[in-house]
Parts: C-alpha cells; structure tokens; sequence
C-alpha cells in the first residue's frame, strides 16, 4: 500500500476569543458627562443645587463606578471628559460655597474627600536667637 505524504497545514493565528459582555462605552458619554456636570449652581427658588457626582452620572447610563473607572483608563478621549467634569464638579462646590449656599464645613469635607484637599501648615522649627544670647541646658545628675 502506497502512502500519500501530505504537507503540513500552516498554521494561522487565531484571534483570541472575547469573553465577557461587550463594552457599554459610546462615544458620545464623553459629552454626556461634561453636560452632566454643568448643571446650575441654584435651582428656581434659589436654593443651592446639589452638587453633581460621578456615581450619579453612572447610574444615569447603567453602570457602576468600577466600569466609569475601567473607561477613564481604557479610552483617552473620555479621561480628557472626565477630567474637565471633575474640574467642573471643583468648581461648583466652591462657586456655591460662597454664594452662601453650602455649610461651609460641608464644602470644606467634600473639597477634601472628592478632590484631595489638605489642610497644609508652615512649621518653622529653626529658632533664631537675638545677637549675644546664649541659651544652656544645665542637666542635673
């Protein structure tokens, strides 16, 4: 019995299977989301408005907070929008804060939590003595 040799099949690359759900990104959230953060600093009777958070916007689309995080690092053009929204967010504490319409400790604990506001204080421990003073620690044993 003849044997037929056969050539050896060339071997292609596969894509590799995409799991999971498919993205829920649009393009356009990157405009919805500096709308979102540009609403009024009052509303019609004058009072402030609450300030606007990025779990709110989340949940306004359907997502949650991991995945809002997921496509700032995925997508460059919605990091940029997410940015100019969290300026915006900055921006609107503070213009209400003093308008008046905010508590001024609540602004001041927000600042610090959603935007990384710290407290800084100028510790000078050099101590200059005047010209002729000597100082001496006598330690008694």
């Amino acid at each position: 019995m003849k044997v037929k040799k056969t050539k050896p099949k060339k071997k292609t690359k596969k894509e590799p299977a995409k799991m999971g759900r498919p993205s829920k990104y649009k393009p356009e959230y990157c405009q919805d989301i500096i709308d979102y953060f540009s609403t009024p600093y009052m509303d019609q009777e004058g009072h402030a408005a609450p300030p606007p958070y990025f779990m709110n916007f989340a949940l306004s689309i359907g997502i949650n907070m991991d995945t809002l995080t997921e496509w700032r690092n995925k997508h460059d053009d919605f990091s940029a929008a997410y940015s100019i929204a969290k300026e915006k967010q900055l921006q609107f504490i503070m213009n209400n804060a003093l308008l008046g319409g905010y508590n001024a400790s609540f602004a001041w604990r927000t600042l610090m939590n959603l935007h990384g506001w710290r407290e800084k204080q100028d510790i000078d421990n050099k101590i200059t003595l005047p010209p002729g003073l000597k100082i001496s620690f006598d330690v008694e044993t």
